[in-house]
């Protein structure tokens, strides 16, 4: 949801196959504004 926090470490999705795929696959975006942003651009990884 909008405006929702997570902590260092915490679950945020699980990994998974669906359909006609040769792996597993996990969709994230980071959002501002309405505005889909590059991840790496905020992230400490």
């Amino acid at each position: 949801m909008y405006g929702d926090k997570v902590a260092k470490g915490q679950e945020i999705a699980k990994v998974g196959a669906t359909g006609d795929v040769t792996g597993a696959h996990l969709h994230f975006e980071i959002r501002i504004n309405d505005v889909c942003i590059n991840p790496r651009d905020i992230l400490l990884f």
